[in-house]
């Protein structure tokens, strides 16, 4: 991600950190970037696996992940609306 979406500024935890920086992935999220703005959401998995079936988050990761969610769409509704 190049910078934090608008007003968004979830508490970083034991489980999230405040951390936004550009990465390689894209999934559909390169499909919407030039119509829309666009970020992505990156919890770990156990030892960097990813996208194999050997990938593990831990369940914090997941419930932080799912909260930076919420709360971007929380403090951003009227702008979303």
């Amino acid at each position: 991600m190049i910078r934090r979406p608008p007003r968004s500024t979830p508490k970083p935890s034991s489980a999230a950190s405040d951390v936004y920086k550009r990465q390689g992935a894209g999934h559909d999220a390169q499909m919407f970037a030039p119509n829309c703005p666009t970020a992505m959401i990156f919890v770990p998995s156990k030892d960097g696996i990813s996208h194999n079936v050997k990938e593990f988050t831990e369940k914090k990761h997941i419930q932080a992940g799912a909260n930076v969610l919420l709360q971007m769409l929380l403090n951003n509704s009227e702008e979303i609306l």
